[in-house]
């Protein structure tokens, strides 16, 4: 699912910006991915990925293989951390809908409350003029 694929793509990169892929600009995903990935494995930020075919290139096929499962690692957990935020905003907005809905019945009861009291203080004037 997560694995870079160095430096034509990232693919860490790409399933979080699928994940996060809204109408806002992409320098905004670009921030999400890189405030999580600065944590996990800083070579994996946008600014580096494309410096890492140099930077390695001279290492062993074994080297290679060993640093490739290391990134496959944090991308992991980079889309675990992805996922807890997913969570956790789903959450957010289901407690500010159960938030308005609150407020809406209780502006509704108020409301009422109100209708009731003027409907009886037009029937107690209504008994005391008669």
């Amino acid at each position: 699912l997560c694995f870079p694929l160095l430096p034509q793509g990232n693919m860490c990169y790409n399933n979080l910006m699928t994940h996060t892929q809204t109408d806002d600009s992409a320098i905004k995903g670009d921030a999400l991915y890189d405030s999580i990935m600065q944590y996990i494995e800083p070579e994996l930020m946008t600014d580096q990925i494309d410096t890492l075919e140099e930077k390695y290139a001279e290492e062993s096929l074994l080297d290679r293989e060993a640093r490739l499962e290391h990134y496959q690692r944090a991308c992991e957990e980079c889309e675990r951390i992805l996922d807890m935020m997913q969570v956790g905003n789903e959450a957010g907005k289901r407690l500010a809908k159960s938030v308005l809905k609150l407020e809406s019945k209780k502006k509704e009861k108020k409301q009422k409350r109100h209708d009731v009291e003027s409907i009886e203080e037009d029937l107690d004037s209504f008994t005391t003029t008669s």
